[in-house]
């Protein structure tokens, strides 16, 4: 049987994978970082895709270390608290397999959810940029109206 103050160590799997995955989003491989830095006409779509990754990265990797606080805070206050609990080698062996479990269920929704969250933000950025461009086309229409010059061209 489980205790109340196995969240500790169950907080503290759900960190480790956390911050994991945090600093994924932050150490780039020598290729990401010497496309970031290349020079490209128009916009560089490797540094929007790591920006991207970056964001999804931190999205679950403070997630995961908020729960991981929230559940060592609830294991530290159940103790505090007076909640009586058995210790032992067996004890050790449950909460070792649930902080495990906690791991691997946190790394399999990293692993499942991911890709979609990407698909998604990347959305959300094409959104914004088209957007972004009609708002400065319009405001470069609105410069040239008040000066009395023709609209732009295409082509």
């Amino acid at each position: 049987m489980w205790s109340i103050t196995d969240l500790f160590l169950v907080g503290l799997a759900l960190d480790v994978v956390g911050a994991v995955i945090l600093a994924k989003g932050l150490l780039a491989d020598p290729l990401t970082i010497y496309r970031l830095t290349a020079t490209y006409v128009g916009s560089n779509p490797t540094a929007a895709l790591d920006r991207i990754e970056a964001r999804v990265a931190s999205e679950f990797g403070l997630s995961y270390l908020a729960g991981g606080f929230v559940l060592q805070v609830i294991g530290y206050g159940a103790e505090v608290g007076g909640v009586e609990t058995a210790t032992g080698p067996y004890r050790l062996l449950v909460a070792v397999v649930l902080a495990a479990g906690a791991a691997c269920t946190a790394a399999v929704g990293w692993i499942a959810l991911h890709d979609r969250r990407v698909q998604q933000l990347g959305r959300r950025v094409q959104s914004e940029a088209e957007a972004e461009q009609a708002r400065s086309k319009a405001a470069i229409e609105k410069e040239r109206a008040e000066r009395g010059e023709g609209p732009l061209r295409n082509g």
